[in-house]
């Protein structure tokens, strides 16, 4: 067609020729699209193999993943200051799979008692908190707390009200009181109240001198009334 464009038609020749060259181009992009959905479909059927194994009583992912990889879980990421989510996430014989291995190492059990008595505008509370926390691989270590708050608020209007809260701690590493653990944390308490709601702030400082507690304390408190 190009040789002879300036002596003959060649029209029939160059539809011929786009034809040839729409078709070449049309195959070249099939065999890239078979190859994508025959890969995708073999993605889609691990996948479906490890949701299968979900649903069965075997331990799941366990033989989709290198256990000697697993050093580390969601665990200690919960539990260590220096651990981060993108440190325990291993891959898996799944293209583009990753986990986060978790363990059964963690429970916690909490239950409370709340009193209070108000005289006028002078407003007196107690609480008592007893926690009890299972930890480590097959939860093998326990632990208990004990929690007694004592505070004392003043009503200035009756939407505000301060005052000062006491925080009295006593530790139990394996539910024995051996090593006599105990913090205490005194602070300003500050609350307010809006129509069927409240929000109280507590600033605490420690004042005794245990290495592994925190010096302060800020906790926060919202409810609402029905």
């Amino acid at each position: 067609a190009a040789s002879y464009r300036s002596l003959i038609d060649v029209s029939d020749a160059e539809r011929r020729r786009g034809s040839l060259e729409s078709d070449g181009r049309f195959k070249a992009a099939r065999k890239a699209e078979d190859r994508a959905d025959r890969r995708e479909r073999d993605q889609a059927v691990a996948l479906a193999g490890v949701l299968n194994r979900l649903t069965q009583d075997e331990v799941p992912l366990v033989a989709d993943v290198d256990t000697r990889q697993v050093t580390k879980s969601m665990y200690d990421v919960l539990v260590s200051e220096e651990m981060e989510f993108g440190d325990v996430i291993v891959p898996t014989q799944v293209e583009n799979l990753f986990i986060a291995p978790s363990r059964i190492a963690l429970a916690k059990l909490e239950s409370k008692l709340i009193a209070q008595k108000n005289f006028g505008r002078l407003i007196l509370d107690y609480n008592a908190t007893l926690e009890a926390e299972w930890e480590a691989q097959g939860l093998k270590e326990q632990n208990g707390e004990l929690q007694q708050a004592l505070g004392a608020s003043y009503e200035i209007s009756p939407r505000l009200s301060v005052g000062v809260e006491f925080l009295h701690e006593f530790i139990l590493p394996d539910w024995r009181d051996d090593g006599r653990i105990r913090n205490v944390f005194v602070g300003p308490n500050v609350s307010y109240r809006r129509g069927e709601w409240f929000v109280t702030m507590i600033a605490l400082a420690q004042v005794t001198d245990t290495a592994d507690e925190a010096d302060f304390q800020l906790r926060t408190i919202f409810g609402i009334g029905f």
